[in-house]
């Protein structure tokens, strides 16, 4: 049984043109969670964890862990953000800085830039902000240039 109670329907999974349920790689083991802001919760201040961090309440402040962060549906998070990974079903305000994945659920909703390996974007989630991804060693080497140089004119 999974989160969604159903075992032909897992969380992640979508059906692929053949009819076959593709489920999509999914790093992070949510069953370790050790830290968990409810709901109903306020913390205003800097987040350091080095274990798995749940947030179902409101976080206004920095957040630094060193495992994966799972923001919940009912999540309100205003904070920069450093992690291994990191899951957004609720609401986040402010930049990510994550070594592995970033995934956004559906009702998922970032509001700033995120840097990760990788990042995963459901259909109906909201992102807005600039996106960096890949190995830090590729990606610092890029020239810094403005729109109008960027792309090429045709």
């Amino acid at each position: 049984m999974n989160i969604s109670g159903t075992e032909e329907n897992p969380p992640g999974a979508r059906m692929t043109m053949f009819g076959k349920r593709e489920r999509a790689a999914v790093t992070m083991n949510r069953d370790k969670v050790e830290t968990i802001i409810g709901i109903g919760v306020t913390v205003k201040g800097n987040l350091i964890s080095s274990s798995p961090l749940r947030i179902d309440g409101v976080v206004e402040g920095n957040i630094e862990c060193q495992s994966d962060v799972y923001i919940g549906q009912d999540a309100k998070v205003v904070a920069e953000i450093k992690a291994a990974n990191i899951s957004i079903a609720g609401e986040v305000r402010g930049n990510l800085q994550i070594t592995g994945r970033v995934e956004i659920a559906p009702s998922g909703k970032v509001f700033g830039d995120v840097k990760a390996s990788v990042l995963a974007i459901s259909e109906g989630a909201v992102f807005c902000g600039l996106s960096q991804m890949g190995d830090s060693h590729l990606t610092s080497k890029q020239p810094n240039l403005p729109h109008e140089q960027a792309l090429p004119s045709y």
